[in-house]
C-alpha cells in the first residue's frame, strides 16, 4: 500500500511541476528586456607610483531598464468571483540616478594585469520604477489587483491610477541610499 502511496504523490508531483514550468513558458515567451547604465568616476590617488594604491573616487551612475511582454494568459477572478483566463499586456520601466564617493585599492601583476578593487561607495539614490498591467476583458476587478499590491508598499512609495484598460503603478523605494563595491580586471597596454 505505501508504494502505490508514494507513485501516486510522485505523478502529482511531476504533473505540479509541469505545470510550473508551462506557466514560466507562457509568462517569459515573447519578454523584452532592454536597457543601459553607464557610470563614468573620476580617482584620485594617494600614492606616488601613478595609478597604484589607495584611491578616493567620485561617481554619478544613470541606468534606464525596460520590460516589455506583449501578451500572456493568467486566470483572474472576475466581478462576479468567477475564475477566468485571457492575455495580458505586462510593460514596466526603471529608472535609476545615483551619486557618491568610494574608496578602493589597484595593483598591478607582472605590471599588466590591473587589479581594481572598490571596497566601499555611499551615495545618494533616487529611483523610480513604472509598471502598467493591461488587459482587453472587461470584467476585471482593477480595484482588487490594486489593493493586493500595496502590499509593495512596505518597501517604498507606491501610486495607482487607472488606465482604460487595467492599472499603472509607481514605485519610489524608501531608502534613497546607493552603495557600491566592485572587483575590476584590466589589462595595461
Amino acid at each position: 500500500m505505501p508504494k502505490r502511496d508514494l507513485l501516486i504523490k510522485n505523478v502529482l508531483a511531476e504533473a505540479e511541476k509541469d505545470q510550473l514550468e508551462a506557466y514560466e513558458e507562457s509568462l517569459f515567451d515573447g519578454m523584452d528586456f532592454n536597457g543601459f547604465r553607464i557610470t563614468p568616476e573620476f580617482k584620485v590617488y594617494t600614492g606616488d607610483d601613478g595609478a597604484k594604491g589607495v584611491y578616493f573616487d567620485i561617481w554619478v551612475k544613470y541606468a534606464a531598464y525596460s520590460l516589455k511582454n506583449p501578451k500572456y494568459t493568467q486566470d483572474y477572478e472576475n466581478l462576479l468571483g468567477a475564475v477566468k483566463s485571457t492575455d495580458f499586456n505586462f510593460n514596466a520601466s526603471l529608472s535609476n540616478i545615483s551619486a557618491g564617493i568610494g574608496i578602493g585599492t589597484q595593483w598591478f601583476i607582472k605590471e599588466r594585469i590591473a587589479v581594481d578593487i572598490l571596497w566601499l561607495g555611499v551615495g545618494y539614490n533616487h529611483s523610480v520604477m513604472s509598471a502598467e498591467y493591461s488587459s482587453n476583458a472587461i470584467d476585471i476587478d482593477w480595484d482588487k489587483w490594486q489593493e493586493d499590491a500595496t502590499s509593495f508598499n512596505d518597501f517604498g512609495e507606491m501610486t495607482f491610477s487607472k488606465t482604460d484598460n487595467g492599472l499603472k503603478a509607481e514605485f519610489k523605494p524608501l531608502i534613497p541610499i546607493a552603495l557600491r563595491g566592485s572587483i575590476t580586471l584590466g589589462y595595461k597596454f
